[in-house]
């Protein structure tokens, strides 16, 4: 089951892992410019079987 991250402002898919390390993980979003630790996880429940 994969998790797509979705931004909190936005609710874009265009969000991507921007500082990490000892500052803690932030996320930017591409759409509109939000920083920030929060993101939110959406579960894609299809499996590779349902596909065919």
């Amino acid at each position: 089951m994969k998790t797509r991250k979705i931004c909190p402002s936005c609710k874009s898919t265009n969000i991507a892992l921007w500082m990490g390390a000892e500052l803690g993980v932030r996320y930017r979003c591409g759409d509109c410019g939000y920083i920030g630790p929060i993101v939110l996880e959406e579960k894609n429940k299809k499996s590779s079987s349902a596909k065919r």
